[in-house]
């Protein structure tokens, strides 16, 4: 039995500290690499995970080294992985993270079996009632169809739906239709409702139409700077934790499982959205991707 079921990515992540982002054509020497596991629908499932969540999580995996060590890694978190696949033939989700001075990265997925899950998968899980959780949490480094067909199942079920819309590359408005609650942060919440966002007042516009294309909540997320949290009855800032950023790769990842911690433990929207604000205050201060997401006993509230 699970609270939450993620229908999501799993990577190993391979990542690369360098001074600065390479020019086109050019060969940059960086640091010591990393590796570890990642992705952003596994490091959504940890995070709550670690925040005291039952969790189940639904992906697929490669059948060689690197899938065996990423199923291993959920195991350990205390994950259920009985809908976790393992495809024959196919490689298991990488992503590259180049990380510079500051925090900041970019990263490049190569989504191997992630970009394979199909149909029968979500069947089977609906078919398991969906473990009888009351959340689902969808990505979007799956095929979108996929992350559509699941939430729309779920939904039919009877559970709320929670949609990270990330990346941002083919994210179509349709997508945020029925979600109890769409997370993008600037760049995904331009994408859906072609307003440029770069301050409060511009997420909170996109979070107003997010709201008038069928979400029924949306976080706007504007890293160090914080957030915006819009219903169609509310409109409240959230302000960022001050810290010092080592890496903030997973630091969506940590918010959206603060997110959907806090909302299953009874918080309201307001609540866990500041709480969500505090775990990823956390996640930024150490390096890694899931490797950087706190406990709950490191969770502290300004």
């Amino acid at each position: 039995m699970a609270q939450l079921v993620v229908v999501g990515s799993v990577n190993m992540d391979l990542t690369v500290p360098l001074s600065r982002l390479p020019e086109s054509g050019e060969t940059l020497l960086g640091g010591d690499a990393r590796w570890g596991p990642g992705g952003k629908g596994a490091n959504q499932a940890v995070a709550a995970a670690r925040l005291g969540v039952s969790v189940a999580f639904s992906g697929a995996v490669g059948s060689d080294p690197f899938g065996s060590a990423l199923r291993q890694a959920l195991t350990d978190e205390g994950v259920d992985v009985s809908h976790l696949l393992e495809l024959s033939g196919a490689p298991s989700g990488l992503a590259v993270i180049m990380g510079t001075p500051g925090g900041e990265s970019t990263i490049l997925v190569s989504p191997g079996a992630n970009g394979r899950l199909g149909a029968d998968q979500i069947d089977a899980l609906a078919e398991a009632g969906f473990l009888d959780a009351t959340v689902l949490a969808a990505q979007l480094e799956i095929p979108h169809p996929i992350a559509e067909l699941a939430m729309a199942k779920a939904r039919a079920a009877g559970l709320r739906v929670f949609l990270d819309p990330s990346p941002a590359e083919g994210v179509r408005p349709e997508m945020v239709n029925g979600a109890d609650l769409v997370t993008p942060n600037r760049l995904e919440a331009s994408a859906l409702t072609g307003i440029a966002v770069t301050d409060f007042g511009s997420a909170e516009a996109a979070g107003q139409r997010l709201i008038a294309l069928g979400a029924k909540a949306a976080v706007v997320k504007l890293g160090e700077e914080g957030a915006v949290l819009v219903t169609e009855h509310l409109v409240e800032t959230i302000a960022a934790h001050r810290v010092k950023t080592v890496d903030a790769t997973a630091a969506g990842d940590a918010f959206s499982g603060g997110l959907i911690a806090a909302t299953l433990q009874g918080a309201d929207l307001v609540e866990a959205c500041r709480y969500a604000t505090a775990v990823a205050a956390v996640a930024v201060m150490r390096p890694g991707a899931m490797a950087s997401l706190p406990r709950r006993e490191e969770v502290h509230l300004e």
